[in-house]
């Protein structure tokens, strides 16, 4: 099943989560290459990762070291 939220632009490289339809009034980078999208009363409309491989791989290099138990 294709996720229609989350779409993920090979060339470039970029990983975009539609958190909310809507028209875009502003933008804030919250950490180097990750930028959230805002509505008119800053309601968050979506999430763009550039460099999504490398953001993604290191931040699962931690998860590796993790151990998981069920609740």
């Amino acid at each position: 099943m294709r996720n229609k939220n989350v779409y993920y632009y090979e060339e470039d490289d970029i990983l975009y989560f539609l958190i909310k339809k809507g028209k875009q009034y502003n933008s804030e980078e919250i950490s180097p290459g990750i930028t959230i999208e805002l509505g008119e009363k800053g309601a968050l409309l979506g999430i763009e990762v550039l460099r999504a491989s490398k953001v993604l791989k290191d931040a699962r290099a931690p998860l590796r070291k993790t151990t998981y138990t069920s609740i």
